[in-house]
């Protein structure tokens, strides 16, 4: 006698949420999240908006599901700091020119947290946090750059990594465009060709170093996923031609956070290598065209 769309929710995946709580004078429930995103927007002593009003969480029942906030006045907000890891589970496509889209394991735990003032986006502070471990199994689509690649770069193994790294900002960036979807709706990690997946890492929730044949995981951000692997496999060729024309069009000297990412996240030869490990790329293609 139930009427099926009500088991149905249009904002997530998964029926589990969390609740938020409005301590400021009583207990009043004010919103709900996903279970997915909960970790990262309710942690405590994260700045979470409802209706333009300013909240901070001052504590998180994990297991209960509740988050209890209370009004506040600042002026900054809160970015997560999350670090993840991807294990692939089966390769559905692959080809020569380093693409591959298949189902993965993602594992993700919070680690901490950065406070960005308003309008000035001013790193002004941060807090470290140890919340549980979240796995679950979606899609991915892939890009390995070859050892050659890697070995041919002129650079110090720190700027290699920054490198690598600004390089996966920048094909999250575009890769939501190409897909039309949300930026939370994919999601980016750094792992090897050989599947031993870097376990330092630095304050930002980055791997502290790459391997000497890296691996880009774009991967859906929702259990199952939800078909934008094989999309992004399709569109290899477009994805890595519009992220080079990204990074070399930005007007930025070295990086910023339209490219390869915001000062502090990446070195200032961040630009530079990423543009370099997509040329030589595009010429180990070229060169593997020719041959065929």
């Amino acid at each position: 006698e139930s009427y099926p769309a009500d088991a149905v929710s249009l904002r997530a995946i998964s029926s589990d949420n969390f609740v938020v709580v409005d301590t400021t004078h009583g207990a009043d429930v004010i919103a709900e999240t996903s279970f997915t995103s909960g970790p990262s927007t309710l942690h405590e002593k994260a700045i979470y908006m409802v209706e333009g009003v300013l909240y901070q969480v001052e504590r998180l029942d994990f297991d209960g599901r509740k988050a209890y906030v209370r009004r506040i006045d600042c002026d900054y907000y809160t970015d997560a700091i999350t670090y993840t890891k991807v294990v692939e589970l089966e390769t559905f496509s692959s080809s020569e020119a380093r693409k591959s889209h298949g189902e993965v394991h993602v594992s993700s735990r919070v680690v901490g947290f950065k406070k960005i003032k308003f309008y000035t986006n001013e790193n002004v502070g941060s807090g470290e946090l140890d919340l549980p471990e979240q796995q679950m199994h979606t899609t991915a689509y892939w890009l390995t750059v070859p050892r050659a690649v890697m070995a041919a770069l002129p650079y110090a193994p720190d700027d290699r990594r920054d490198g690598v790294v600004g390089l996966s900002f920048a094909l999250k960036q575009v890769a939501q465009l190409l897909l039309m979807c949300d930026r939370h709706d994919i999601g980016i990690s750094i792992g090897s060709a050989d599947g031993e997946h870097e376990t330092a890492m630095t304050r930002q929730g980055l791997p502290a170093q790459v391997s000497d044949e890296p691996r880009i995981y774009v991967y859906d951000n929702y259990p199952g996923g939800i078909g934008f692997s094989q999309p992004l496999f399709d569109l290899h060729d477009v994805l890595r031609a519009r992220t080079r024309d990204l990074i070399a069009g930005c007007e930025c000297e070295h990086r910023c956070p339209t490219c390869v990412g915001p000062v502090g996240n990446v070195g200032p030869l961040a630009k530079t290598v990423a543009l370099r490990v997509l040329d030589l790329m595009a010429d180990a293609s070229m060169s593997q065209a020719d041959v065929a």
